[in-house]
Formats: C-alpha cells, structure tokens, sequence
C-alpha cells in the first residue's frame, strides 16, 4: 500500500457549496415489468455487462437477474446462465419456491455474480439473508454465508471474498476458507484491499487488518451530524465516503488509506434522503446517488471531481436504487414512477448532463412518451441542423435534415416497439433524448 500520495497534501474543505439541481434525461431506457420497486444493478466490466436484479411478480416469489449489453441491447443467445439447477436464457432466478425474495446486494466481475437477498416464509413469515457466488460459465453456486441474521454488503476480489451484516465482518478466502470474522461499529458499505478492510460511519472509518481480522486506528474525517447510513468506494489508496445525517445534512469526502484528508463537503439536503450508491467515472469524477421519500418520490444524483469540487446536481423523475459507471456513462436503476408495474435501467452519459444543465436546464421536450403516431419535438436549441433517432444498438432508423424553427414533429409509425434515442446536431449543444414507441 502506498502511505502518502502527492494528491493528499492539497486538502479542501468546502461547505454548503451547493451549485442549482437540473433534471436529467436518460441516452436510453429499458423497462421490465415487477411487482417489486427493489431493484438492484451489477456491472461486470471484463464482459460489458450490466445485470439487473428485480422481483418480477407477486405469482413468482423469486429475484431476476437479467442480462444486458452496455448499449442496453438484450444480451442474445446462446448466453444462458444457472443457478439452484435451473437454466434460463438470460435470465437468472434465486430464491426458494413458496418465498417472497428481495435482492440487497449485486456484484459482478469476470462472469461472476455476487449477491445477497433477503426472502421471508410466506407461511411461517420466518426471515433468512443469503450472501452467495454464482459462477456463470460452470453454473456452481457457493453459499458464502445464509442465515436469519441480517446481511448488508458484499466484497469480492482476487485475494477472496467479504460479507457483512451491520455489526459483523466474515473474510473468505479464494478457496472459500472462512478465514476469519470481526465484531465493527454499524456498517452500511464496506471497501476493501489487499491488506485491509475499511466499515463503519461517518466520521470514525475503521480499518481492519484483513488478514489477521483485528481492529487498527480509525480513519477520521469532518461530520456535520449523526450519520444513519455511510457508504464507501476505495481507489488507488483514496477512500470516498458518502454519509446522510439525521438532520438533513450529507457529509462527502475523500480520505488516503494513512488518514490525510484530502477534501471533504457539506451538501444540505432538501428533504429525508436515502443514499443509494457511490461510484467513480473514467474522468475521476465521483457520483453520489439517492432517493427522497416524498410524493412523487424523486431520484438525486451529485457529481463532485477529485478535488472536491461540486460539479453536478441532478433530478431525476424516479428512484434511484443503484448506481454503476462505465467510462463516460453512468447507468441507474429503479422504480418507474410513470408505470407502477415496471421497473427501470437508464443509462445517463456524463458529458449529456453538463450539455443538458448548460442549456436552460434541458429545455428540449419530446412528447408524447411513449409515442405511436408522431414524436412532438420543441425547443430544439438555435443552430441545429439535424437530428438522428437511433435504436439500443446504436443503428440510425430515421434522420431529419433542418433547418429547423425550433418545433417539428417526427412520425414514429413505421418503427417497432421498442426503445430509442433522438439527437440534435448542429451549432448549437448536442441534446440527447430517450423515447419509446409503444402501439
């Protein structure tokens, strides 16, 4: 482990620093239907692969994870996946007959999945967690741990694997060797390296030592109140927190492995907030996302770089359960607010938000949504000379040559249902839009 990087001697402490929240459209969305608005969502980079997990139906008590490429294209046949000895194409089930299951937990990495969930007797309403692994390309399923006791988080990694409950840490090794367990202050989202383990709330981060399992000196970074949930992301020996506050304050930050802060910021939250996720892009950017409890409940999202400067606040017009990133896109999940039956994955490219925040806050509006007739297009912005709508694959099926006076309908009959996305081209930004068209 590297002690000290050159990054940690700049430390910035910004507060309230809070920039004006803008909406956000997605490049493209895909919706299944569930009877459950718990979803959560994997990204395994080594294949391209984003894994959805959801309860489908109140008929079927088990949790799906289903497969899709980056584009948000169905991942084709013959990619067929196992688990508790049932094959089905592109999709996978947990979970035990006569069971209510909900998905807690998703990994993915080298065709490998990693989860817990949670599922509840239907007839003696007695609750069990489950952590386990799924390997995809042998189907073996390795119950890492099962019991009543609660399971919060997952880590997996060359040197073995992690599973938490809120007050107790088990360390796996890569031939499934429980090599050790540990009693931590409540823990919400752990991360890990080769040498340590990293847990608790803000502000007292406790490090373990990984392979022997005992307590080392706390990580301690700035707090504005007490944290009811706390969730950590590790690289390159810097660990970014993100902690919700009882009193409506978020503490976010960034701390090296030797306990230099190196920024931290106050973001005050508008109203009851549940985090959700913490990921980093390809550019060092951190994005923090979450729910509010209101009605209609609303999706968050905050974009801060790597030196603690905020530099995106977003809504969005549904939940946000989880939240992966891969190069310039982040993708998000969660419950479809327009249609209660379904839920959803979004795929949100990071240079599309600033374009759309710089432009009056996304003025462009396309409707009806979902459209079987024509696609209203207005307030296309001053120079556009072209629009193009592209299928999941990223295929062209219609363009439009302007100039345009800043109105114009586009007729969508001919296409299939199905998924799309409307661009603008021109002088002006490049605006993006997802849409359906649905008969």
């Amino acid at each position: 482990m590297r002690a000290g990087l050159t990054i940690c001697m700049i430390v910035a402490l910004a507060t309230n620093r809070s920039i004006a929240q803008v909406p956000i459209d997605p490049v493209w969305t895909r919706l299944v239907p569930s009877s459950s608005h718990v979803t959560r969502l994997a990204l395994d980079h080594s294949t391209d692969r984003l894994h959805l997990a959801f309860q489908p139906g109140p008929a079927d008590p088990h949790t799906y994870i289903r497969a899709f490429n980056t584009d948000g294209s169905d991942v084709p046949p013959p990619y067929t996946v196992l688990t508790l000895g049932t094959f089905l194409p592109v999709t996978i089930t947990t979970g035990y007959p006569f069971y209510r299951d909900e998905p807690l937990r998703l990994l993915a990495q080298s065709d490998t999945l990693y989860f817990i969930d949670h599922y509840v007797g239907q007839l003696d309403d007695v609750s069990w967690y489950r952590s386990a692994r799924i390997t995809l390309d042998s189907a073996t399923t390795f119950s890492m741990h099962t019991g009543g006791g609660p399971q919060v988080d997952v880590h997996h990694d060359q040197f073995g694997d992690i599973t938490v409950s809120p007050t107790v840490i088990r360390n796996f090794s890569n031939h499934h060797w429980l090599m050790g367990r540990a009693i931590v202050p409540t823990t919400d989202r752990i991360a890990a390296d080769e040498m340590r383990i990293y847990c608790g709330r803000v502000p007292n981060i406790i490090a373990l030592d990984r392979s022997s399992m005992t307590l080392l000196s706390p990580l301690v970074v700035p707090s504005s109140g007490s944290s009811t949930r706390t969730l950590l992301m590790l690289t390159n020996d810097v660990i970014n927190y993100a902690s919700v506050n009882s009193n409506l304050t978020m503490d976010i930050g960034a701390v090296d492995t030797a306990g230099t802060v190196i920024w931290s910021s106050i973001v005050t939250l508008p109203q009851t907030t549940t985090l959700t996720g913490i990921v980093g892009d390809a550019l060092g950017n951190v994005w923090i996302s979450g729910s509010q409890s209101v009605s209609p409940q609303t999706g968050i999202l905050y974009r801060f770089n790597a030196m603690g400067a905020q530099t995106g606040n977003y809504t969005f017009g549904r939940t946000i359960d989880d939240i992966v990133c891969s190069g310039d896109t982040v993708f998000l999940s969660g419950w479809d607010a327009v249609d209660p039956t379904m839920v959803y994955l979004a795929a949100f490219a990071t240079d599309m938000t600033t374009a759309i925040g710089s432009y009056g806050q996304g003025q462009l509006r396309i409707y009806p949504n979902p459209a079987s007739t024509e696609l209203r297009v207005d307030g296309l912005p001053p120079g556009t000379s072209r629009l193009t709508v592209t299928d999941v694959t990223g295929r062209i099926v219609k363009e439009v040559q302007g100039p345009f006076n800043g109105s114009m309908s586009i007729p969508v009959s001919d296409l299939p249902n199905g998924t799309y996305v409307l661009r603008s081209f021109g002088a002006g930004p490049t605006i993006m839009r997802s849409f359906s068209v649905l008969y």
